[in-house]
């Protein structure tokens, strides 16, 4: 249980980390891409200005030229609309379409801003193409003219997407990698523990004779596991110097022609031995049963008697044809009220 639940914890913490690098990592590509691209349009908007002059009476020859002379020197593969526009919005030069079929761009947001002196970039679906495109408008010096220069984004899409697909990628084999590493952690944390545990269980089942080794963890438990066998250790040989005073005091109780038996404060047998139980009848009687188990009421009444009132008594008992002159004390048990009755 353990282990599923650091593992479970694991899993989490690795799945939102990759993911939120995943995030992280594709819009970082995505504004590189972008802002290379703005860079590109506003570059070759720049060189194309040296280009207009008074002489040029055909922009949309001239709108092929800039788009050629981009194309020849740019090493990238982005392929350059070039849109030349009057000031009252009509367009003069185009190199993907009619100029004379083209709608009025004097509604368009890039236009107005060049239109007041300040170029400007926007992003958009072209009416023409029904592709979207990044638009850079820019005033042409001492001129009426605006240069409008577009690119295509749907390779920046085809771009992202790839670069989805290899953060994806990458996501499910750094997590499966993680996952052993997490499980193997996991394992290296909770075996030891479970090692601890299973010890502890048989220590409470009363077996002394197990010791820990080679546990291969952390040094704290190692000292745990250190501790545990010395405390085991230690209970072993408490308990076999109990066993061996029990066994010693039960060899000469039973070799004892008196009958004895002793009772607690909660009217529970603590010693019998095998003459008062034979005396009595009571073979069947076992430590720790009830002391009116004693096939005698006048033995129980008096253990029973002489421990509540702290005193010796001494009577004469018949049993089964016998005369037994019996004698019973009251004693403290670890501060416990208890009576003992010898036959």
């Amino acid at each position: 249980m353990l282990n599923r639940k650091i593992l479970l914890y694991f899993t989490i913490l690795i799945a939102l980390s990759l993911v939120i690098f995943g995030i992280i990592s594709s819009n970082y590509v995505s504004k590189g891409i972008t802002r290379n691209i703005e860079n590109q349009l506003f570059s070759v908007a720049s060189l194309s200005m040296s280009y207009f002059n008074e002489n040029i009476t055909d922009y949309n020859e001239l709108a092929n030229y800039i788009r050629k002379q981009h194309n020849l020197f740019n090493r990238s593969n982005h392929d350059i609309r070039v849109t030349i526009i009057d000031k009252n919005g009509g367009v003069v030069g185009e190199t993907h379409a009619d100029k004379n079929e083209m709608l009025n761009h004097s509604n368009r947001t890039e236009f107005q801003s060049a239109l007041e002196g300040m170029p400007d970039i926007s992003v958009r679906k072209s009416s023409t193409t029904n592709i979207d495109f990044m638009y850079l408008a820019v005033p042409v010096e001492d001129s009426d003219l605006i240069l409008r220069l577009s690119v295509s984004l749907s390779e920046l899409n085809i771009i992202k997407n790839n670069i989805f697909t290899n953060i994806l990628i990458g996501f499910i084999i750094s997590f499966v990698i993680c996952m052993i590493i997490a499980f193997r952690l996991s394992n290296s944390i909770t075996a030891p523990i479970l090692k601890l545990t299973g010890h502890a269980k048989k220590l409470s089942r009363g077996n002394f004779s197990e010791r820990i080794y080679d546990i291969n963890s952390s040094k704290e438990l190692n000292m745990l596991s250190q501790t545990l066998n010395s405390m085991t250790e230690k209970l072993e040989i408490y308990f076999g110097q109990i066993n061996s005073k029990n066994i010693q005091m039960d060899t000469i109780l039973n070799n004892i022609h008196e009958g004895i038996v002793a009772v607690d404060e909660n009217n529970k047998i603590l010693i019998a031995n095998n003459t008062f139980l034979s005396y009595t009848g009571s073979e069947s009687i076992v430590i720790g049963e009830s002391v009116y188990r004693i096939k005698n009421t006048q033995i129980t009444d008096m253990l029973i008697k002489s421990r509540d009132t702290s005193t010796d008594l001494a009577f004469e008992i018949r049993i089964k044809d016998k005369i037994f002159y019996c004698y019973s004390a009251s004693f403290n048990n670890l501060d416990r009220k208890c009576s003992l009755a010898v036959l």
